[in-house]
């Protein structure tokens, strides 16, 4: 991940920290970033559901293109729940599924490549809930049918 957008995202993070314990919950929002970092704008998505998100998506494309973005940042809330090894998803949402976790995630592409940002959220803690630190992955490969991804292209 290059240094300035690094940079970038650590100022984000506490900030989003402060608006979930705050608010007890986080808008989903983008951060498009332009002119090598220097420039960019911040954009709600308040999607509701998967349609809404498709939607957004095809918006912040569009965003990315007209502004010759270098790098795009989408922090939200999601649920995850872990599949078993030896059996096959049947499309029960995660939100659904009794091992659910409650997450705030980090969806970020550069033109070299895509990140994955999260960490758990813990609401035990008299009705603040916070997060704690992002661990964070390197994106390879996406299924085709994933709907983050490809937004710079």
């Amino acid at each position: 991940m290059n240094a300035k957008l690094k940079a970038e995202i650590d100022k984000i993070i506490p900030l989003a920290r402060l608006n979930l314990e705050r608010d007890g919950q986080l808008l989903p929002v983008a951060f498009i970033f332009a002119k090598d970092y220097e420039d960019g704008e911040i954009i709600g998505c308040p999607w509701q559901n998967d349609e809404e998100k498709e939607a957004s998506v095809v918006a912040l494309r569009k965003r990315c293109e007209e502004l010759n973005a270098c790098a795009i940042v989408l922090l939200n809330e999601a649920w995850e729940a872990d599949l078993p090894s030896n059996e096959e998803w049947d499309g029960t949402p995660a939100s659904k599924m009794p091992n659910r976790k409650e997450v705030v995630l980090l969806y970020v592409e550069e033109l070299d490549g895509c990140w994955r940002g999260r960490a758990d959220i813990d609401r035990s803690n008299k009705g603040k809930p916070t997060f704690g630190e992002i661990e964070w992955e390197p994106f390879g490969e996406r299924d085709e049918r994933e709907r983050f991804q490809r937004i710079l292209a």
